[in-house]
């Protein structure tokens, strides 16, 4: 069935959708995951994300069948610019020089661009906490943050970077340390200028988790 409830004849060629189209649909989410850090999820309007898109409300809800979706999507999308960039940085071998150091790089990548992702993942997680429907989008940020840890991590001890071999569990230590200083250093009040100092705890943190019995 098509989004107005026709039978689609499985004979016909499908439609995709347009370049244009999709551009539409990158434009709201983009917007939605500005209007969600700036005002929160639960009090951005949808006219709110429109006017901020330049669409019509009526448009957002024809690519998004409610807000929760859009909401969800949003973080998603940044989630997976985050995980572009940590999967270009092991293409080109930065964490090969200095894992502990790439992690912190990749992740801290400037003020105003980490309190927009965190604000709105907190906002993200809040609503996946409190409904069970939403568990899989949970898992989906297991899989794109830890998963991908895992990997820097077994590289890193392979190099003698690290010692501890327990990857998956300290995959999960690491995200423990990130999330736990990120949510101190939006609650700073000169969170701005306090970034590089939280960036700078956060590597003698995991360098403190991850290099037992590593040698230098």
């Amino acid at each position: 069935m098509n989004r107005t409830g026709a039978t689609v004849d499985s004979a016909s060629p499908v439609t995709r959708p347009s370049s244009a189209a999709n551009e539409t649909r990158l434009a709201i989410i983009k917007a939605a995951y500005h209007a969600i850090a700036r005002s929160g999820a639960q009090r951005v309007s949808m006219q709110e994300i429109a006017d901020d898109a330049g669409v019509s409300k009526g448009l957002i809800h024809y690519h998004f069948d409610h807000k929760g979706a859009l909401v969800s999507e949003a973080l998603l999308w940044a989630l997976r610019a985050t995980e572009e960039r940590v999967t270009g940085r092991l293409a080109q071998g930065v964490f090969s020089e200095d894992p502990i150091a790439g992690i912190v790089s990749a992740l801290f990548v400037g003020p105003d661009q980490n309190r927009d992702f965190y604000l709105t993942y907190l906002d993200v997680i809040d609503q996946v906490a409190r409904f069970p429907e939403l568990e899989s989008f949970g898992e989906m940020v297991h899989d794109l943050f830890e998963k991908r840890f895992v990997t820097i991590l077994r590289r890193a001890h392979a190099s003698g970077f690290i010692g501890r071999d327990d990857f998956e569990n300290a995959a999960t230590d690491v995200r423990l340390i990130l999330d736990g200083l990120f949510i101190q250093w939006l609650l700073t009040p000169d969170w701005r200028s306090q970034h590089t100092c939280f960036a700078l705890r956060c590597e003698r943190l995991l360098r403190t988790v991850l290099q037992d019995q590593a040698h230098a």
